[in-house]
């Protein structure tokens, strides 16, 4: 990856005149993207609640620090980023299958087995930095007191997978019946899914963000993961999801 791609320049003075303008769209470009791109910047109406849940408005760039953008990728970087992780999942996801077909019985006769304490001493050895609350059994606001009473000690990699915990993952056959259905169906087939789990995160700005205009393709098939340039009828199915976003779904 080029090291110019985390670099913040400075504002312009067009830039900044096109702040602030009261336009009727909002712009969910970035302020400090210095890059030239085929990808037209993603622009949507003011009040499209689909748009701002795949990137960063600039007036929520100019209003509060922690929703900006932590890193600003060229095309070029933000597809080797994408197809490196979209491998990686597809790698990590054959890996599972083979060691399932070898030892997938044997698995199951002995974590069913075990009661629950052993289950939770399995996976914290397994996984030490795994959510141990239920997030989504929570309110919204507090979860945002949570997130920041516990914010020095959680990284991204329990933002990014806040579905799984020990309370679920450690009952007797979660574990099992997860195991088997991520493994019966094409990633594609959960990216849905996975994508609106990483809600809260993304809107109160606990995940660190990279910016690219373009969008990344969560529809089955071969453009799995490739990225595309932002177009709004597929930023509204969210069939190509705007780059923040959909590149955490390949993160967790």
């Amino acid at each position: 990856m080029s090291s110019d791609s985390f670099a913040a320049p400075s504002v312009t003075t067009a830039q900044r005149q096109f702040l602030n303008y009261d336009l009727t769209k909002t712009d969910f470009g970035c302020i400090r993207f210095p890059y030239q791109s085929a990808s037209s910047t993603p622009t949507c109406d003011q009040s499209c609640q689909t748009c701002s849940q795949q990137y960063r408005s600039l007036h929520q760039q100019k209003s509060k620090d922690e929703l900006g953008y932590e890193q600003i990728l060229s095309n070029a970087d933000a597809a080797l980023v994408a197809g490196d992780l979209t491998r990686d999942v597809k790698e990590n996801l054959e890996n599972v299958k083979s060691k399932l077909q070898v030892f997938g019985d044997a698995m199951a006769k002995r974590w069913t087995k075990k009661n629950t304490k052993q289950r939770i001493a399995l996976l914290l050895k397994a996984k030490p930095d795994i959510c141990q609350q239920e997030w989504h059994r929570i309110e919204p606001n507090q979860q945002r007191d949570l997130w920041a009473q516990h914010q020095s000690q959680q990284d991204d990699n329990r933002r990014l997978l806040p579905q799984l915990h020990l309370p679920t993952l450690s009952k007797k056959s979660n574990l099992l019946s997860l195991l088997h259905l991520r493994t019966a169906y094409a990633p594609a087939s959960w990216a849905s899914y996975d994508c609106e789990q990483l809600r809260q995160g993304f809107e109160d700005g606990k995940l660190e963000l990279a910016y690219n205009p373009h969008s990344i393709s969560l529809a089955a098939g071969d453009s799995y993961g490739t990225l595309v340039p932002w177009n709004i009828d597929g930023a509204h199915q969210w069939s190509a999801v705007g780059f923040p976003r959909a590149i955490l779904v390949f993160q967790a």
